[in-house]
């Protein structure tokens, strides 16, 4: 039977810029606790899902979008 091993998830520092209303967006969001999957605790982790879901979404279209 295999064993069941987490993998260590590497994280980087990044510095991005973004306009004061998106901040206070994911702010709001965050604050109310309205994103789906209730976890969100911090931008950070706001801002990875949301690029997950994006280009899962992405992928998804573009596989939809492919010709037979």
């Amino acid at each position: 039977m295999p064993s069941k091993t987490k993998q260590k998830i590497i994280h980087s520092r990044i510095n991005i810029t973004l306009p004061e209303r998106t901040i206070e967006l994911i702010d709001r969001v965050i604050e109310k606790g309205d994103f789906p999957k209730q976890t969100v605790c911090d931008r950070s982790q706001f801002i990875n899902e949301a690029v997950q879901y994006y280009t899962a979404d992405c992928k998804l279209m573009k596989y939809k979008n492919t010709p037979p």
